[in-house]
């Protein structure tokens, strides 16, 4: 019997939390991991640390799947 293939389950730490990482795009369209295995929180605060420095790419955070 062939088994359905659902949704991909949330990557999540040992309390159960979800982990998040944090992403950048550069001016040329360069998409690359910049740290995962965040807590919302600490993705978030990365995030606007990167954002503030003024650099020409584009960070934001999500959860990882």
């Amino acid at each position: 019997m062939k088994e359905k293939h659902s949704q991909p389950r949330r990557v999540e730490d040992a309390a159960g939390a979800p982990r998040w990482s944090v992403w950048r795009q550069d001016d040329n369209g360069n998409v690359a991991l910049v740290k995962g295995g965040l807590t919302r929180t600490e993705a978030l605060r990365l995030t606007a640390d990167l954002e503030c420095r003024g650099h020409k790419q584009t960070y934001w955070a999500q959860g990882e799947q």
